[in-house]
């Protein structure tokens, strides 16, 4: 469980998929003024393919349309940006790398 901890845990907002006793995916939705970070987006292997994350990703956006927030980023591995522009995120020019792996900042206006 440490190994998944990040400050601000505590206030963020969690959101899950339970399948027959099994949370098979998980969102953690960080709000900080008129915006949120989401991050941790993850779905158990066996799990995949059958639209929990991408459930999740709807219900991150519409509560912080509820919130009137006025936007969400996050930070996508280069592989997956097509996944999240299917809900409208936009690619910024901040990119990095972490564990080998490369990532880009996205971005989502709600207001």
């Amino acid at each position: 469980m440490d190994y998944i901890k990040i400050e601000g845990d505590e206030s963020a907002l969690h959101f899950g998929i339970e399948v027959e006793g099994v949370i098979c995916s998980v969102v953690s939705l960080f709000i900080e003024k008129d915006q949120a970070q989401i991050r941790k987006l993850a779905t158990l292997i066996d799990y995949q393919n059958r639209s929990y994350a991408t459930n999740l990703m709807t219900h991150c956006i519409e509560h912080s349309k509820k919130l009137q927030l006025k936007s969400i980023w996050l930070n996508a591995r280069a592989d997956k940006i097509g996944f999240y522009k299917r809900f409208g995120f936009e690619s910024t020019d901040s990119t990095f790398e972490k564990g080998g792996i490369s990532y880009v900042v996205m971005s989502l206006k709600l207001l």
